[in-house]
């Protein structure tokens, strides 16, 4: 079932989040960590410091970044973090918790961010991680219903010379 944009909503991420956070982190890496012989105390560490380590190489590759919480019908339901530059727009991360994934929440978020990127005549792009690559290249997603060019490091809706950061 398909959530209604009009449900779909954003906050800042707050002190008190981390605990949620953690848990849509650990989310986009169970397909992965299924795969490994670890026991339960083994992942739990590893996601801990998986966890920490990307959220400080976020605030320190994109200070100044929209760093938000996504809410459905008021309740949280993953985290949107955008960065928004002189040039750009760029999705850092979006990650969706698996009982929420399905309804039109990712495609909502990135059907308004291509409408700010036409709205303000920038590039829109994402980063090259699993969980914006997975919304990015999913056939139903807003990106889908453009040409996307993969590069190394970046999905983008739209190639302009020297308009990426």
């Amino acid at each position: 079932m398909d959530v209604p944009a009009s449900n779909v909503a954003l906050r800042p991420v707050e002190p008190g989040d981390e605990g949620f956070l953690y848990r849509v982190y650990a989310s986009t890496r169970q397909e992965e960590l299924s795969l490994v012989s670890w026991d339960e105390a083994q992942k739990e560490a590893f996601l801990r410091m998986q966890f920490d380590a990307q959220a400080r190489h976020y605030r320190e590759r994109y200070p100044g970044a929209a760093f938000q919480v996504v809410l459905s019908g008021g309740c949280p339901t993953g985290r949107l973090y955008v960065a928004r530059w002189p040039g750009e727009i760029r999705i850092v991360d979006i990650a969706i918790l698996p009982e929420h994934r399905g309804t039109g929440i990712g495609t909502s978020l990135l059907e308004s961010l291509i409408a700010e990127s036409e709205h303000i005549g920038k590039p829109i792009s994402t980063t090259s991680n699993s969980s914006t690559r997975r919304y990015a290249s999913t056939s139903g997603s807003a990106f889908a219903k453009r040409p996307i060019r993969a590069s190394t490091s970046l999905w983008s809706d739209r190639s302009e010379p020297g308009s990426l950061r």
